[in-house]
This record gives C-alpha cells, sequence and structure tokens, in this order.
C-alpha cells in the first residue's frame, strides 16, 4: 500500500505522530522528529520489516513504513574562564560536539536558562541568545564563542547555563555552564590532604590593570608576549611604607620591572583577613596594596647596553653579613642565561641607590648566568661570590661551580666598592680523581650525604661539571655556625647541593693557596620521597631558592608541577650523621601545591624570597613568588597561619599535619 502522505508531512514537519488506538497484534508506531535523525525508508513490497525504535517491536502489516533509527546525540564542553580585574574581556569557547548521522548541516539556536552571571555586566544578552550553533554538513563538532565583557572590579566566582538546541521535545539538545572564574584566582593553595593553614593571594597577574592606593588610577599591566616569563625576584623597603619588589622578565629582550607594595596596608590585611584563617587559604588581592607598576630597566649603564633573559636575582643588603662585611651597598644581584655553544651572558646588578643597571662581566666573565649570592670572607677588604651556570641539559654534566673573589675599594665607584671589577675567577675540582662528572651516578656523587673535597683553581680542564644550576643562595640564618660560610647549588634534575667554605681562607682581594671546600649531596631528587603526608611525592626539578634566616630552604619546582617544597636544613644534616639517609616528611616537605588554573595553567613557579623581615615579622612566614603559565604569569604571595603572633614554632611555621 502506499504511503500516508499526512503522516510523512508530519514527519517533515518534525512532529510526533501516533497511528491511533493501539490493536492486537500491530503494536502503536511512534516517529521520532527529523532533529533525532529518524530516517523512514517505505517498502511497498510484499515483505515486512521489525520496527526499530526503542521499545516498539513485532512486525508491521504489509507495506507498512521500515524504520531506519540514527539518533543525534549532542554533548558540550564549557570552560572555566580567568577573569582578571584590568578591563581585559576574557575568552570562553563552548565546543559542542554530535554523534549518529553527521552527514547533513544542523544549526541548534543558544538560550540562556539560569545561571548567576549578570546580563550587561558579566556578558553580552542579546547577541549571546541570536547566535547559532552551526554544524558543516560532515562535521562531527561546532564552536560557540560566548560574548564576555570584560572587569575592573574584584568578582566572585560566576556561571551561565546555556541550553543549545530547540526546546521542543525530543529534538536534539543540551545544556551545558560556562564558569567565570573569581577575579583573583591563585595558581597556589595547600597540598592535597594537608591542612598546614598557609594562605595564598595573587599580588599581580598578568594583565592585570592596578588601581593605586589612594584611589588612583595605575598604569596598566597588560604585557605583551615580549613580556612574558616572570621570573627572579628581589626586595627592599624604599621608604617607610614602601615594599619595592624587582621582577625579572626572562626573554630576548628582558626587562627588570618595578612593584612598590604599601606595607601598612598589606600587615593590616594579613592580620586581619589571614591569620587564623579556616575557611579557605586562597584569597583576593587586597585592595589598595599597589601603589604603582614600572616598566624599569631594560638597558645597562655598562656593558653591551643591552638585557637578556634576566633570570633567578636577590637583592643584598649593605653590610650583608656583618658591619663591613659583604657589600658595601644595597644591590639586586642576578645572571643572565643566554644560550649557543658559547653563552655570552653577564652577571648584572642594580644600584638601587641610583637605580642604575650594570653589567659586571669580571665576574665570572661570559657564560650562561642564572644568578649569584655572596660568601662572607671574613674581610671588610674582600667580596667572594659563588655562581651558578645554568647551562646544558638538566642531566649533563656541562656546568662547573665558579667562586670570583674581588678586592673592595671604599673611595672607588658603585663597582669597585663592592668588589666588582679586576677580581679573579676559581672553578672546583675534586680532589684524588680525574673524574669531572658532577652529576648523581657521574663517579663522584651517588646518594643522599655524599661528600667530596675539592680544590679552587684559577685554571683547571679537570674542574667538576654538575648539571644546570638553577640557582644559587647563602646560609642566612645567623645563628647557624654555616651562617655566610655555605652556600647551595640547586643541579636541576639532580640535587640540591651544600658548598661548605668553613675552613675556606681569604686574603686581601684573593684566596689564600690552595684553598679547599666541601661539596655535600644535601638532597637528592627521587620520586619516592613523601609529600609530608604519608603519601608519596615527587620533589625534583630544584629551581630557584631562598635559605631563611630562620634556617628552612624553600625551593621551586620546575618539573611541570611548580610546586613549593621546604627543607629543614639542621635537622635534616642531623638525621644524616646519625645514618638516616632517607629524609623524613618533617624536614623535606611540600609546603604548597601548584594548581591548574585556566590561563595560568602554571608549570615552574619561581623566584621565591622571604620578605617576613621587611614587614616586621619573624623570619619564614611570609613569601613571594612568580608562577610561569601557559598564557599568563601570576606573582603571588604566600602566608604562614602564625603571622603577627609573635615568633614562630617549628609546628606553627609549617610543619605537616599530623
Amino acid at each position: 500500500m502506499m504511503p500516508d502522505l499526512t503522516r510523512a508531512a508530519c514527519v517533515r514537519r518534525g512532529r510526533s505522530f501516533h497511528t491511533g488506538r493501539q490493536q492486537v497484534g500491530k503494536p502503536t508506531l511512534v516517529l521520532e522528529t527529523l532533529e533525532r535523525r529518524r530516517l523512514m525508508a517505505f517498502d511497498v513490497g510484499p515483505t515486512a520489516a521489525a520496527d526499530t525504535l526503542p521499545g516498539g517491536g513485532g512486525a508491521t502489516e504489509e507495506g507498512s513504513a521500515t524504520l531506519v533509527s540514527v539518533v543525534t546525540t549532542l554533548t558540550a564542553t564549557a570552560p572555566m574562564v580567568t577573569r582578571v580585574a584590568s578591563g581585559v574581556t576574557p575568552t570562553a569557547t563552548v565546543t559542542v560536539t554530535r554523534s549518529g548521522d553527521v552527514s547533513g548541516p544542523l544549526v541548534l539556536p543558544v538560550k540562556v536558562v539560569g545561571g548567576t552571571a549578570r546580563p550587561g555586566s558579566d556578558y553580552r544578552r542579546i547577541p549571546l541568545e541570536r547566535m547559532k550553533v552551526r554544524f558543516a554538513a560532515g562535521a562531527s563538532s561546532a564552536d560557540l564563542t560566548v560574548p564576555l565583557l570584560p572587569t575592573r572590579l574584584r568578582q566572585p566566582e560566576e556561571f551561565l547555563q546555556l541550553r543549545i538546541g530547540s526546546p521542543r521535545g525530543s529534538r536534539p539538545r543540551v545544556t551545558t555552564t560556562v564558569t567565570l572564574g573569581r577575579s583573583g584566582q591563585v595558581f597556589l593553595s595547600e597540598p592535597t590532604a594537608i591542612a598546614n593553614g598557609w594562605s595564598t593571594f595573587p599580588v599581580l597577574t598578568q594583565g592585570d590593570a592596578v588601581r593605586l592606593a589612594g584611589g588612583r588610577r595605575g598604569e596598566r599591566f597588560a604585557w605583551t608576549e615580549d613580556d612574558r616569563n616572570w621570573d627572579g625576584l628581589g626586595a627592599y623597603r624604599s621608604d617607610g611604607d614602601t615594599l619595592r619588589v624587582l621582577v625579572n622578565n626572562e626573554t630576548a629582550n628582558g626587562r627588570v620591572n618595578r612593584v612598590d607594595l604599601n606595607v601598612p596596608r598589606l600587615k593590616s590585611w594579613i592580620e586581619r583577613r589571614v591569620v587564623g584563617n579556616t575557611t579557605t587559604n586562597q584569597k583576593p588581592r587586597p585592595l589598595g596594596l599597589i601603589e604603582g607598576v614600572r616598566r624599569a630597566w631594560d638597558t645597562v649603564a655598562s656593558g653591551d647596553g643591552t638585557l637578556t633573559r634576566p633570570c633567578s636575582g636577590n637583592v643584598w643588603e649593605a653590610d650583608t653579613f656583618a658591619p663591613g662585611m659583604g657589600f658595601a651597598d644595597r644591590l639586586y644581584l642576578f645572571g643572565e642565561e643566554t644560550f649557543g655553544a658559547e653563552p655570552w651572558g653577564h652577571i648584572c646588578v642594580i644600584d638601587t641607590a641610583t637605580d642604575t643597571l650594570y653589567e659586571v662581566p669580571d665576574v665570572g666573565g661570559p657564560g650562561s648566568w642564572e644568578n649569584a649570592t655572596p660568601i662572607d670572607t671574613g674581610r671588610t677588604d674582600t667580596i667572594a661570590i659563588l655562581l651558578g651556570e645554568d647551562r646544558g641539559e638538566a642531566v649533563d654534566g656541562t656546568a662547573p661551580l665558579t667562586l670570583y673573589v674581588g678586592l673592595k675599594n671604599p673611595s672607588g665607584s658603585f663597582l669597585e666598592r663592592n668588589g666588582l671589577v679586576g677580581g679573579k675567577n676559581y672553578t672546583w675540582d675534586a680532589d684524588g680523581t680525574s673524574v669531572t662528572d658532577g652529576t648523581m651516578g657521574g663517579g663522584i656523587f651517588a646518594r643522599n650525604n655524599d661528600v667530596a673535597t675539592g680544590t679552587w683553581r684559577l685554571s683547571s680542564t679537570e674542574a667538576v661539571l654538575f648539571s644546570k644550576a638553577e640557582d644559587v643562595h647563602t646560609n642566612m640564618q645567623p645563628s647557624s655556625a654555616g651562617f655566610g660560610r655555605q652556600g647551595v647549588v640547586a643541579s636541576q634534575g639532580e640535587a640540591l647541593f651544600l658548598v661548605d667554605f668553613l675552613t675556606t681562607n681569604f686574603v686581601a682581594g684573593d684566596l689564600a693557596a690552595d684553598q679547599r671546600s666541601d661539596v655535600r649531596v644535601l638532597f637528592e631528587q627521587r620520586t619516592d620521597h613523601g609529600d609530608g603526608s604519608g603519601a608519596t611525592g615527587l620533589f625534583g626539578g630544584m629551581d630557584n631558592m631562598t635559605w631563611c634566616a630562620d634556617g628552612t630552604l624553600v625551593v621551586n619546582e620546575d618539573d611541570g608541577e611548580g610546586d613549593v617544597w621546604r627543607i629543614r636544613v639542621d635537622d635534616l644534616l642531623a638525621d644524616y650523621r646519625a645514618g638516616v639517609l632517607d629524609p623524613s616528611g618533617e624536614n623535606v616537605y611540600q609546603l604548597l601545591d601548584a594548581d591548574a588554573i585556566p590561563g595560568i595553567d602554571v608549570t615552574e613557579s619561581s623566584g621565591v624570597i622571604d620578605i617576613s623581615a621587611h614587614l616586621g615579622y619573624d623570619p619564614g612566614l611570609v613569601f613571594l613568588t612568580n608562577g610561569m603559565g601557559d598564557t599568563a604569569d601570576q606573582l603571588v604571595m604566600f602566608v604562614a597561619p602564625t603571622v603577627g603572633r609573635g615568633t614562630a614554632t617549628r609546628s606553627a611555621a609549617g610543619s605537616r599535619a599530623r
């Protein structure tokens, strides 16, 4: 028999159709819509076919329709949107996929059906609800770009619920939710399963426009791609109420930038909003914190005139170790990391009194320098600087330990007063062996607490070569016997090495003859070390670090994680002396975890510094660090739960919860 044209017309119009009253032996025939791609093929032959509809069954009468079920199913993936209070427009792309019959084109309407996001403030409703999701013939996916609006205010987390597809009956549709992240998201938080009480908040995120303290409009902090890679940090009190933070941009056309923070506002906010925090350890930036942002130094007063890939750095105060000991002036010291068969970067310094940037090619000579750190010579006329060269791959022995020694001239220029010209460069040569491989398992070092004695030589073809020296720092714990006389080297992918100058003798502007130092494995990178919660975790990819005045070493990771770890150096060495070579979670533990925040998907934390003393707090309680993200970088402060409550105890300052 011929097909029922009324039935076919109903199908074409996208309506359901019912044959009428059900009869015995003849099941009800329900035809789905074209949008769900129920294809109907009419057969006028003498045979019958089974109904393929779900729930249907049995044979149809001769000449009835044969139904072929090809269902279109929709799914949608919506993003978590990163927002910054900067006037920069965030982006949100919803991806819709279809399965089943994709041979033809498909156009789907869009409707806002719920959410806390507000039209006209968070998104543009009129263009959004006039948009269509359009599938080309043969395409299985299509995108919808949601027209979001920028914000200049702090915003809570909000969401926008969308229905994509027809609201009618069984036509294909899907509901999805776009989450608008609160402005002021921060990439650091407490580690999983460890409630240590530390709070974190963003000081500055790439793309931010800041409002200066006092209500004045600040400079826009929307940086170009060349201004990415926030790396080394330094800080000092530029006046009674201002903490000046210097931020390196590790790019080919590098800069050192300046961020000024209001100290009274910061301290008040910490003590009212952070101390005793029991709800969330991630906080928004306090209002009125930033007094100024400046793109500061990109050329040098002496040298080749350019600044290339400035890496880790530190501000060192005048009389670094004692009156007359160490540097004569406060300065910011950092390295240029360059690449190639013949690295040509230099150690650089900024005179913070005159805001002058200098290259100091006599310190170390040309190289791929990451950073440099002063060593106490025990003399007022002599400066010594341990250098870290970031050269080669993470597990190749390519970088020697270098020690610069120079004579200070009290009546000379800034560089001369600080002994940064005309000195000598020594490298470390392990005694009693011709082995030059300083990597773990290379013949000198194999495990924690392995130690080797070596001689500092002006020229040596047998200098021990370590893997990439990602940072160097000095023991700054005044109560320690190693104060100023021990350095630490972060050898990425390998270990932290302790360099001991306790028995190294200096003369005026030089080393005494045949001077030696011990180099010890402080902590070997491993995959089976506890993260402080009893679980196994990875502490590796050692990067920038700071040796705090409380005796702890805080270390960034550059291994795809970007976490922050802490080491109790004296306790760890005591364990080693007792024969315990596998550190406990008490002495080596994860302090903070790097979170995967959209837009700030950090793979490297960098440039950690302790700013506690600048704020009048005990050491080891307030830190700054950078997060290098896929599309944005972030300067973050992290704060102990006991800051402002007097002297911090071992457990209060960050020991793991038990």
